[in-house]
């Protein structure tokens, strides 16, 4: 993104499963945010919410939450100024996968001892509701192959590389 100087990206995994529709649910989604939230930097559209409590929608709008603390990065779009916040915090001197890295950066992750790590937790993250994108298969199927579910944890806590 940063060589090529792009605007905005969009992140889809490979296991990404589309709903019917998804382009007629797009883009009416995507324009609400683009009108009510329009100094986003990170938008999902695909996500698994963590939290028990409701999020709230985005005032205005019926397709767009302000997003919980949140697992996948399955699907979802960021701006320059969003991957600009992020390369700040240096995190490639950071152990955080982009699944604990995304929350703690718009400041929805729970523990506190990661989120110190990161100063600034400032990106301005929205959510597609509902969510358009779904996981090909889910962790336990037979077809499921997961770099993430089963892995060993490195440490208990991030630490800072030097």
């Amino acid at each position: 993104m940063i060589a090529n100087n792009y605007n905005r990206i969009w992140i889809i995994e490979d296991d990404a499963s589309f709903f019917p529709m998804f382009r007629k649910q797009f883009s009416r989604a995507f324009a609400d945010i683009e009108e009510f939230v329009p100094n986003w930097d990170l938008m999902f559209v695909a996500r698994k919410p963590m939290e028990k409590e409701p999020e709230s929608f985005v005032e205005g709008t019926e397709y767009a939450k302000w997003p919980g603390f949140s697992y996948w990065g399955l699907s979802y779009a960021i701006t320059r100024g969003g991957v600009d916040k992020i390369m700040k915090q240096n995190p490639l001197r950071k152990l955080a996968p982009i699944d604990e890295l995304l929350p703690i950066m718009y400041n929805r992750h729970p523990m506190p001892q990661w989120k110190k790590l990161f100063k600034e937790r400032d990106l301005i993250a929205v959510s597609i509701h509902p969510l358009l994108i779904v996981p090909s298969w889910w962790f336990g199927e037979t077809e499921c192959i997961s770099d993430s579910e089963v892995s060993e944890t490195v440490s208990p806590e991030i630490k800072e590389c030097s």
